[in-house]
């Protein structure tokens, strides 16, 4: 037993889950009731994503040692790699009533209900967690974003110089301080990232290239910041094994599909008693953390940030259809777009009924402008735009948590760009009495007018609260979130102009936008 197990793990840090799996099947017929055998099983099985098999297994080993906490864990992460996150809840509960103090069963709960979006009580087991074990460095980081997030800056600067203290290499806390964008580095701190960055390749420290290139840029070394930059972001394409996309052939394609459907009905069915689709459509680092910020700060708008409904629904219509989009739109028939639009408004309504909207400001919905409104003729948009060099600048400066992989390839940036000013163009002359296009810049320099202008486009009265958004308390979940918690920030605008000539191969490529 022990020695598969030793096999089955070390197969597992192999990524090799089939081969795991064929080696767990000859044991089961040998010993059909080894509960560690079904439990391996199901864990290997959950790896290949077949999830209702897993479970089946899961649930036999179980059955035949219903004393096994590491079983009940497994069931749970099943779960929640579903969605199923109250089944995974009720599941990790059933731990902690057989152990109230199992620390990776408090942790793994306090990430579901961050998961569910109920940051209370994440922050409650999150502080059981560090009860426990002070110096748990995944809950000690997990928090300090989560602060971040809620606008707790100095809570989260200390968690993050708490956990330092643990782990004082720890890349990925360097860049999250980094990203706190006021945040300055102690010279020590430097000292350390300059010394991991020299001692290594540039592949393994893209996160502290990032961190190091902020701390430039602080220092007004902005060649110097470049040059770093340039270094993060080749080398991340490197490790992630970046292919570039062809945006203007998409652009072209959701132009020829959606010029061809009919426009929706002019005036769309209204449900008074349910929130109406209201999304923020931009380029990343464009402003829309802070639009969304002012109109989720009015009593009638709920802030969702970034939902994955309708990327997801756009994923069902092409495995229905087994056609990416846009085609896979083309031959959608009544039940499937009805069935579409339920889906995303019953989404939406968990956020509560008594909203007029709910915001939903997702990177991709941009692309989905024409499908979300032959679906939901109600929604209403809102374009959030900025200086074209100044949003490429600053994707070139993000590491994202995941996608945007376009954004680390100077040139694929400029063409993604130049996809989105392109798909905008088209749908506002499509739909121009549903989208209301608002400048950053302008939003900074005059707040007031710029909301007054938002407020009228969304048929609601004034509210002061929307002018002293900075007070407004909610979870964001952007690289925005330390800024939009404060008074308007106008140090990134126009921030390009300062890299000087760094920038000429961007302006080159992204010089018909300049014409």
């Amino acid at each position: 037993m022990t020695y598969i197990n030793t096999k089955v793990k070390k197969l597992f840090q192999e990524n090799k889950y089939t081969q795991a799996l064929k080696l767990l099947k000859k044991h089961i017929k040998k010993t059909p009731s080894d509960a560690e055998i079904e439990r391996l099983t199901g864990v290997t099985l959950m790896h290949l994503k077949k999830f209702k098999t897993a479970e089946k297994h899961l649930k036999k080993s179980y059955t035949i040692n219903p004393q096994s906490l590491p079983t009940l864990l497994n069931l749970a992460s099943l779960y929640k790699e579903q969605g199923l996150y109250k089944a995974a809840v009720t599941t990790i509960n059933k731990v902690l009533e057989k152990e109230p103090h199992h620390l990776s069963a408090l942790f793994n709960l306090a990430n579901t209900y961050r998961q569910m979006e109920l940051w209370e009580e994440a922050n409650i087991n999150y502080q059981k967690v560090l009860k426990l074990h002070p110096n748990h460095l995944p809950a000690l980081t997990t928090l300090a974003l989560m602060k971040k997030n809620s606008g707790y800056i100095e809570e989260s600067i200390n968690l993050f110089k708490k956990a330092l203290t643990i782990d004082p290499f720890n890349k990925s806390i360097y860049l999250s301080l980094a990203n706190l964008k006021n945040y300055q580095f102690t010279q020590d701190e430097i000292k350390t990232i300059s010394t991991i960055i020299k001692q290594s390749n540039d592949i393994e420290t893209v996160e502290l290239l990032f961190a190091k290139a902020q701390h430039l840029e602080h220092s007004e070394n902005y060649q110097e910041a470049f040059d770093y930059l340039k270094r993060a972001n080749q080398a991340h394409c490197k490790r992630i094994n970046h292919v570039p996309f062809d945006w203007n052939a998409y652009s072209h394609r959701i132009i020829d599909v959606f010029d061809a459907l009919k426009p929706p009905p002019t005036k769309a069915s209204v449900d008074n008693k349910q929130p109406q689709p209201l999304f923020i459509v931009s380029m990343p680092r464009s402003g829309s953390t802070l639009v969304e910020q002012i109109v989720a700060s009015h009593s009638s708008v709920f802030g969702a940030s970034e939902l994955n409904t309708f990327p997801q629904l756009i994923k069902q219509t092409e495995q229905q259809t087994n056609k990416t989009f846009p085609e896979s739109w083309i031959n959608l028939n009544q039940h499937n777009l009805k069935n579409i639009a339920e889906q995303y408004q019953k989404k939406i309504n968990t956020y509560g009924l008594d909203y007029t909207y709910v915001s939903d400001k997702n990177l991709d919905n941009f692309n989905y402008v024409g499908a979300i409104l032959s679906v939901m003729p109600n929604s209403l948009f809102i374009h959030c735009t900025r200086h074209p060099l100044d949003v490429c600048l600053s994707c070139y400066k993000q590491l994202f948590n995941a996608g945007q992989e376009y954004s680390y390839d100077l040139k694929e940036l400029a063409e993604y760009c130049l996809h989105h000013e392109k798909i905008m163009s088209f749908w506002k002359l499509k739909f121009p009495k549903q989208i209301l296009t608002i400048n950053y810049e302008q939003v900074i320099d005059q707040t007031e007018s710029n909301i007054v202008d938002i407020l009228s486009f969304l048929k609601l009265p004034w509210e002061d609260a929307c002018l002293e958004f900075y007070k407004t308390k909610r979870v964001i979940r952007t690289a925005s979130a330390a800024q939009v918690t404060q008074k308007i920030y106008k140090a990134a605008s126009h921030r390009h102009k300062k890299y000087g000539s760094s920038l000429d191969q961007l302006k080159n490529h992204l010089k018909s936008l300049f014409v």
